[in-house]
């Protein structure tokens, strides 16, 4: 069995998918992300014209923009590794890790955090706003800021890892080697958060996280210093509102 073959410490090239099913798997999320958007504009539009005075509150937004989304996603990687290849869940990054990982981890979380503040003073310093920063329509209740953190602190990092790091850094690494895998998977990390304004930061953050997957060859890690990383920065956002 293929399972049986990737043992824990196996390097990235040991994976049975293809740069293909990467890019297949890209498109199918790609698809869904203009569908979900569509969708909700369809909806705005609805609204403006029915004369209705309902307003289409951000949870409500994040919620039925994320869940399709990251089920999507988590569908692609299913059907473009596990299933195809009856390789299992372990070979996408699910194996055991050390305390050197939750170092290494917690280490990712401090660098990312200061790219991130030397970013945001960079862009003080030019008059520019902070892409730290949320529009209110966001926040400002409970329930916004419930699902916010549902999503920010729970969701992504254990599903944008899974998918950016255990599914695609390999498969590019397979195929164009260390370099352009950690390059290639952390641009689409940032693109896909549809953050211009924060492109820089979530790009190097990528870059840390891509490294750390390379060096423990477990998921764990990433999705613990995703994990970390998300937790802070929503609560400089709560108190910062």
């Amino acid at each position: 069995m293929m399972e049986e073959n990737l043992q824990p410490n196996a390097s990235p090239e040991a994976i049975p998918w293809t740069i293909g099913d990467v890019g297949k798997a890209t498109l199918l999320t790609l698809v869904a992300t203009i569908v979900i958007l569509g969708l909700i504009i369809a909806l705005l539009v609805l609204i403006v014209a029915s004369g209705s005075d309902w307003v289409l509150e951000s949870w409500f937004i994040l919620t039925i923009a994320g869940i399709p989304l990251y089920a999507t996603m988590v569908l692609a990687i299913w059907l473009f590794s596990v299933r195809k290849y009856r390789c299992g869940w372990r070979a996408l990054g699910f194996r055991p890790t050390d305390a050197k990982g939750v170092m290494l981890g917690l280490a990712v979380v401090l660098m990312g955090i200061a790219v991130s503040a030397l970013y945001d003073w960079i862009l003080t310093q030019t008059g520019a706003d902070s892409p730290s920063s949320l529009p209110s329509e966001f926040v400002g209740t409970w329930y916004n800021w419930a699902i916010l953190g549902l999503f920010a602190v729970v969701v992504a990092p254990a599903v944008e890892e899974l998918f950016f790091r255990g599914f695609m850094l390999p498969g590019i690494n397979k195929r164009y080697g260390y370099s352009w895998g950690v390059f290639i998977s952390a641009l689409l990390f940032a693109l896909a958060h549809l953050q211009p304004g924060s492109l820089v930061p979530i790009f190097i953050l990528g870059l840390l996280l891509a490294w750390l997957y390379n060096k423990t060859k477990s998921i764990w890690p990433c999705i613990f210093a995703h994990f970390v990383y998300n937790s802070i920065a929503l609560v400089f956002m709560i108190i910062s509102y």
